[in-house]
């Protein structure tokens, strides 16, 4: 599939540099673009588009005023910023219209993880399988839109409503993995309440992350708060009904508690998903000691 470059070029989602303005969106089409700036003004936003011309085709960027306008800034050379060369975590959700995708970036800036949207509202099955999660992904892998969209972007920021090709919409966010990373090495040197704060930020905006949440179901384990390290669990298996270390970890945190027949299940119902040695063990395990249980009863 071809794409025109004027197309592409006009299709930067990058937030204003002077940080008085943020671009929520850019569109071939005037017609959309009015409607995006009808539907913020409706929410009390200082909304306004800019008609660019790129390679003799004209554009429309919406912005949304973030401050009143004060004395004007001398604009620096403008440099085009440049993609980062290293897989990128990324996350992204497909809409195939315009209202559902100002929908989707409202609830998004009102706080609903973009992952729960994603899941929501994707119109791609693989996506909503994965909360939207692509992977550790190369931009220069993306259709070129989103690529440009990404450019400058920075960890944890969304690009806003990307117009693509066919009538299709996108929005994309780059995962901002610096809380998993810094609570991974607080667990590493056991400083577990440094870790467990990470966790908990890195989770309210991706909460299918299960890594995350084993680590911190593990880490309340130690703690000796096994209640919640149960529910952190269950939670785990909720978002990823596949996973098999999170049965794994729940059903010997049955074990350690005592309650044999409650392990067994998990470990069966596991098993299901799949065929890990981790969760045959643990059923094997779970079956000697509520034999050992039932022979010492009188």
């Amino acid at each position: 599939m071809r794409w025109a470059p004027a197309f592409l070029l006009a299709l930067l989602l990058l937030q204003n540099a002077w940080a008085e303005t943020k671009q929520v969106g850019a569109f071939s089409l005037l017609e959309n673009a009015k409607k995006l700036q009808a539907r913020l003004k409706a929410q009390g936003k200082d909304a306004f588009i800019k008609e660019v011309e790129v390679r003799g085709r004209r554009f429309y960027r919406v912005y949304v005023r973030l401050k009143p306008p004060g004395k004007p800034r001398e604009k620096p050379p403008r440099q085009k910023v440049p993609l980062p060369e290293e897989p990128l975590h990324l996350r992204l959700v497909l809409l195939d219209s315009l209202p559902k995708a100002q929908e989707v970036l409202q609830a998004l800036e009102a706080g609903t993880p973009l992952a729960l949207l994603a899941r929501k509202h994707s119109t791609d099955p693989a996506a909503r399988q994965s909360y939207g999660y692509l992977g550790r992904v190369k931009p220069q892998a993306l259709e070129a839109p989103l690529r440009e969209a990404l450019r400058g972007l920075a960890p944890g920021r969304h690009t806003g409503i990307v117009e693509l090709p066919e009538g299709r919409f996108a929005i994309a966010q780059i995962i901002d993995m610096r809380d998993y990373q810094e609570a991974e090495k607080a667990f590493r040197e056991e400083n577990f309440d440094l870790a467990e704060r990470h966790l908990l930020r890195h989770l309210q905006n991706n909460p299918d992350a299960s890594r995350s949440r084993l680590m911190l179901g593990k880490i309340q384990e130690l703690k000796g708060r096994l209640t919640q390290a149960e529910a952190t669990y269950k939670e785990a298996i909720r978002y990823h009904p596949e996973l098999a270390e999170a049965y794994a970890m729940l059903g010997r945190l049955y074990l350690k508690m005592g309650l044999y027949e409650q392990a067994k299940e998990v470990f069966e119902e596991g098993l299901r998903y799949s065929d890990s040695p981790l969760l045959e063990e643990g059923l094997e395990l779970a079956h000697i000691l509520m034999l050992q249980t039932q022979g010492a009863m009188p």
